[in-house]
């Protein structure tokens, strides 16, 4: 027996020291003469689930237990792994009866509060990480655990005290150093956040995410070019990180001469990571082939006040009175809010998958009976792109959220518009285009009356360009732009409003750039971004004229500053970013309002500025005039949206009929 226990000892070592094949082996041989040992089973599955063989750790594990009901240690390795598996309430089960066991167990608490969050439970998942807290003070998860929860909750401040005190427990944990990076960077301080993600590099130089977190603070910050050799360390330290592909794709639209070859080679190189399930696993279409209404999924973590949120909600309101039966995938459970509450409303089944592993949410929607799946996230956070390899939908599409290819040929179709995405774009795309008549987009109309106030310059005595675009779209080439327009017109200022102005280093950047530009700091107005979606509408009543970035265009901005009375001026471009704006502008009949070129949107910016008569008449009367086109009118888009489900499924029955 003591040679035995002796055997087990130097097998943790080797666990504990990340010997794990060399510990696996030893092990082996132990069990054949020892097969109904708990504490084998119980560090072969340590071993597993080290190796991120989840599945095969839970069958260790469960035999442990089977062998000593007792042993509260392989209830908790079982709820972690069941956690890995994103089976959190079967998890937090396991969690529980490890407590019931071992009501001193820190760790079992600590593991029910994870579970909980996914669960939804943030008031006892925090009770569970502060009574973990309170058993073992140097419990360092729990204290990470709570921070990260606080964070997500919009409580970022409260929760550095537990990031640091984690950091004191154990300064050698880069993680550490990088989640409270995180904390820092959500409420704008930037330079602080670098410092510490920088501090999780110098303890662990393999530490990717750190170089993703980084990259993603450099993009805002318009280092494009720093921000993706950030993203690319990430992607060779781990070549199957799959967040490192997307943000690379998704800071490719701020470039003008990002080559179409190079970004479908990222695209095609993110869809060989994916991993595909067994069609044999998967349950079968049960789809009705000639139905009386459409089944329509919409896969999303958006469901809340976000752009996108902003472009749907009155969209799945209409819809419900069309031929059509909505389905949410909701792939998010930090942020629900307000937004999201009427979207369980709206939709005929709102279902979460946040907490389901990738066969669970296929065969959901299998269920479901969907005929048309809709990705609304694209490359952007939130993503639930690689269930769309199984094709758990006979028709699948995406739109909205993301206006590039997804890399995915599984997706059928990229939802547009002939403006924004004109035939010769398809080249850039691995799905095909599917145009809709007018726009690609309609904005729900806010729930708030916000009055449209006369045209600022009247009273002003001087002319106010604006832009509340993400900083990250304002290249040096806009400010060059823009400062031309400034110094062409006498006395004219531009107010630049955005969340990301409460970062110095951003404002700084753009403001030595117009001073470069013989543009006086005076005339550059800096505003920081506002708590409520109305403090942000009402801060266009202090402008004239929006003045849109290239070749990233606006989208949300555009939409919302054209609605309270403020006109856009855009450039059109050769990518469906940067045609954005000419596609709004078109539909709404302010076709002048979009320049060829450079030189012509300045000429276009010194002439329009001019008819302040002109100006005050759009002001007054553009907002009656919005309603009546698809651009703002959820009913006039509804239906546009609708004949394009079913004629897709016309041209799927006509190709599988053949």
């Amino acid at each position: 027996m003591s040679n035995l226990n002796s055997k087990i000892k130097e097998i943790q070592q080797l666990v504990r020291g990340n010997f794990l094949n060399k510990a696996e082996e030893t092990l082996m041989k132990i069990m054949q003469e020892n097969p109904n040992r708990y504490e084998l089973h119980n560090i072969l599955g340590v071993i597993y689930a080290q190796k991120e063989k989840f599945e095969e750790a839970v069958k260790e594990f469960e035999k442990s237990i089977e062998l000593n009901e007792k042993f509260s240690n392989a209830y908790n390795n079982l709820g972690g792994a069941l956690y890995k598996l994103n089976k959190f309430r079967k998890s937090a089960n396991i969690c529980k009866k490890a407590i019931e066991i071992n009501p001193n167990s820190s760790q079992a608490y600590n593991n029910l509060g994870a579970n909980l969050i996914f669960l939804e439970n943030f008031n006892e998942s925090i009770k569970c990480f502060k009574k973990s807290i309170e058993i073992n003070p140097n419990q360092v998860d729990a204290n990470i655990n709570i921070g990260n929860l606080l964070k997500n909750r919009g409580r970022a401040e409260e929760s550095f005290e537990y990031f640091l005190k984690a950091i004191d427990i154990n300064p050698k944990i880069a993680k550490n150093y990088n989640d409270y990076g995180m904390a820092l960077k959500k409420i704008g301080k930037f330079d602080e956040a670098l410092n510490q993600l920088n501090k999780a590099l110098e303890i662990n130089p393999n530490f990717f995410y750190a170089y993703i977190n980084i990259g993603n603070i450099l993009k805002n910050r318009r280092e494009h070019k720093k921000a993706i050799e950030n993203f690319e360390k990430a992607k060779k330290i781990n070549p199957k990180l799959e967040i490192s592909y997307s943000n690379i794709l998704f800071t490719s639209n701020y470039f003008e001469d990002f080559k179409i070859k190079d970004y479908l080679n990222y695209a095609k190189q993110l869809r060989t990571i994916y991993k595909k399930i067994d069609n044999s696993k998967i349950s079968p279409y049960i789809f009705e082939k000639k139905p009386k209404k459409l089944n329509i999924g919409f896969v999303s973590g958006n469901f809340n006040n976000h752009s996108v949120g902003h472009f749907l909600l009155d969209l799945i309101r209409e819809l419900r009175e069309k031929n059509i039966n909505t389905f949410a995938y909701n792939n998010n459970n930090f942020n629900n809010d307000e937004q999201t509450d009427k979207f369980k409303k709206y939709f005929n089944k709102w279902n979460t998958i946040f907490d389901k592993d990738h066969l669970e949410i296929l065969n959901l929607i299998r269920s479901d009976k969907i005929h048309i799946l809709i990705d609304l996230a694209g490359h952007t956070e939130f993503s639930k792109l690689s269930i769309f390899l199984n094709k758990p939908a006979p028709i699948q599409a995406t739109w909205l959220g993301y206006n590039g290819s997804t890399g995915i040929p599984e997706i059928d179709y990229c939802i547009g518009d002939k403006i924004a995405f004109p035939n010769e774009i398809e080249k850039r795309f691995v799905e095909k285009i599917w145009h809709l008549p007018e726009v690609m987009q309609c904005l729900s109309k806010p729930d708030f009356d916000l009055k449209i106030q006369s045209l600022p310059v009247i009273k002003n005595k001087f002319f106010t360009f604006g832009s509340f675009n993400n900083p990250a779209k304002i290249t040096d080439k806009v400010i060059l732009t823009w400062s031309n327009i400034l110094n062409s017109i006498k006395d004219s200022k531009i107010l630049l409003k955005s969340n990301y102005y409460s970062d110095p280093f951003i404002s700084n950047s753009i403001l030595k750039k117009f001073i470069q530009n013989k543009v006086e700091k005076k005339r550059i107005i800096f505003e920081k971004g506002s708590k409520t979606r109305k403090e942000i509408l009402e801060t266009y009543n202090k402008i004239d004229i929006s003045l849109d970035t290239f070749p990233y265009n606006g989208v949300t901005t555009s939409h919302e500053s054209i609605w309270m009375g403020v006109p856009v001026l855009t450039k059109s471009g050769s990518t469906p970013h940067s045609r954005m704006g000419e596609s709004l502008n078109q539909n709404i009949k302010m076709e002048n309002w979009t320049a060829k070129n450079e030189q012509d949107y300045v000429k276009k910016a010194i002439k329009l500025s001019k008819d302040i008569n002109k100006l005050s008449i759009i002001r007054k009367t553009i907002r009656k005039e919005l309603l009546k086109t698809s651009s703002f009118n959820s009913k006039i888009f509804a239906s546009h949206l609708e004949e394009a489900f079913w004629l897709m499924w016309k041209k799927f029955n006509e190709k599988n009929s053949k």
